[in-house]
């Protein structure tokens, strides 16, 4: 990731930037966005259901 921008979870805001890592859980509203900066990229990885849990 490039630039910075920032992830909503629920009712919760955070920014975000190179290196860091956004978890948020099943059926919670989520988005991520920028206030006009630029953000290159932004890799999400969407994990099935754990055997056992």
């Amino acid at each position: 990731m490039a630039g910075s921008g920032f992830v909503a979870v629920g009712d919760e805001e955070r920014p975000v930037t190179r290196g860091m890592a956004v978890v948020w859980p099943k059926d919670v509203p989520h988005r991520a966005f920028t206030h006009g900066e630029e953000l290159t990229a932004i890799a999400v990885e969407l994990l099935g259901e754990r055997e056992g849990a």
